[in-house]
């Protein structure tokens, strides 16, 4: 039978796996599934109003175990395309796959408006332009194209995501190019004031 397909489409069918693998394989998605049922009660938590469920230290706890859930199941994707993955470990993918969608989808959303913001405060003028900001906001990009990856691909995310992704790619031009400039400026400057030619 054919490998176990991506994390983002649990797998439909048993692939045997040679010992070796088939153990790290597990390892990894007994890792993943710990930290996709504590992503499930943080959720449940700030669905429910619990009491400190809306502060920062929450919601900082909430997205840095939604990164390790599918930081996980990215490497353990490695060893599943390799040599499959057993019996045990069939239930566990299909219940860590309907959290790892909604994580990758609100993290990948997170992330584009992070960029968006920024370069637009940039863009109007309304902040300065920190150094190597240009480089700064493209591995944010980079990192949610790598998000979107889980859920299969820019293809498979909600349209306004896809929409958000594609603003987000043409803030870093923008911001890229007013950084080129920015950095260009001092030293046409002081060219002048040394007088240098133009």
């Amino acid at each position: 039978p054919p490998p176990a397909s991506a994390p983002a489409s649990a797998p439909a069918s048993v692939v045997q796996a040679d010992n070796g693998e088939s153990y790290r394989a597990s390892a990894i998605i007994d890792k993943a599934f710990v930290t996709a049922r504590m992503v499930e009660q943080l959720l449940a938590r700030r669905r429910n109003n619990a009491p400190g469920s809306n502060d920062a230290a929450h919601h900082e706890l909430l997205v840095d175990a939604q990164e390790r859930l599918i930081n996980l199941m990215l490497l353990a994707q490695l060893h599943i395309e390799a040599s499959g993955c057993s019996a045990n470990d069939v239930a566990k993918l299909q219940f860590i796959h309907k959290l790892l969608i909604g994580s990758a989808e609100s993290l990948v959303r997170t992330a584009i408006e992070q960029v968006i913001r920024i370069g637009n405060s940039i863009i109007s003028g309304q902040t300065g332009v920190p150094m190597n900001i240009g480089n700064i906001l493209k591995a944010k990009m980079d990192h949610a194209s790598l998000l979107a990856s889980v859920v299969g691909g820019a293809e498979k995310l909600p349209e306004d995501i896809r929409s958000q992704l594609l603003m987000g790619e043409n803030i870093v031009l923008q911001v890229n190019s007013i950084s080129d400039q920015h950095l260009r400026l001092p030293h046409f400057d002081s060219a002048r004031r040394l007088g240098a030619p133009a």
